[in-house]
């Protein structure tokens, strides 16, 4: 199994609360595994409250605590009627270093102006790889440029520490990679976490202000 299956196959957490039915059942099953004993099947457009959701392989799965405690497939699941507005939010994640923040700022202006960004409810999600950025980014959401977005701030866990010039050439880029594997890693979890957050049907994009 791949790192990517493995941390898709572990991944739990707290959900939104309450979806209804827009499929025309949900099967609810007793365990999170679709092999697990049938409980009922859910109509169209009964109202559910969702406590958890996890990836079982590709699938992801939800588990319901009412009407009744279970799991069922997340796809059956969609925002009450007066929640649908929030899958037109366009939902960006963008990742960044303290030393890479003015690049950052070029990207942001760059981007406020993007057609797609003009709708209402765009969502801006900026990974902060270290305290630096974190502490700076906080800062540069106040000014006007980043009025256009919702921002949310998210902050990665600290990086294996480089290496010093004192030490071997081998050392060093050993240290590199360990950080630049880590960097990654911590992308993959910011892009899963806010695919698992974003309203079912919301737009989910990861740009790279490297790339401006």
């Amino acid at each position: 199994m791949s790192d990517l299956e493995t941390q898709r196959a572990l991944t739990r957490r707290q959900a939104r609360p309450q979806l209804v039915v827009t499929a025309r059942g949900a099967v609810v099953r007793e365990a999170v595994e679709l092999e697990s004993a049938e409980l009922i099947t859910l109509d169209r457009g009964d109202v559910v409250v969702v406590a958890e959701e996890r990836f079982i392989g590709s699938k992801l799965r939800a588990k319901i605590v009412s009407p009744v405690v279970g799991w069922v497939s997340r796809r059956t699941l969609g925002l009450p009627e007066d929640r649908r507005h929030e899958e037109d939010e366009l939902q960006t994640i963008v990742s960044t270093t303290g030393d890479y923040l003015p690049l950052l700022e070029v990207w942001v202006s760059h981007y406020s102006r993007h057609a797609s960004t003009r709708r209402a409810g765009a969502v801006l999600h900026v990974l902060c790889l270290d305290a630096e950025a974190h502490e700076k980014v906080k800062a540069a959401t106040r000014r006007p440029e980043w009025a256009r977005f919702r921002v949310e701030v998210h902050a990665a866990p600290p990086a294996p520490p480089a290496g010093a010039e004192t030490d071997s050439k081998t050392v060093q880029i050993s240290r590199q990679m360990r950080r630049l594997a880590h960097f990654w890693k911590a992308r993959l979890a910011c892009v899963q976490e806010v695919l698992l957050a974003a309203p079912p049907g919301a737009p989910v994009v990861h740009s790279d202000a490297d790339a401006f």
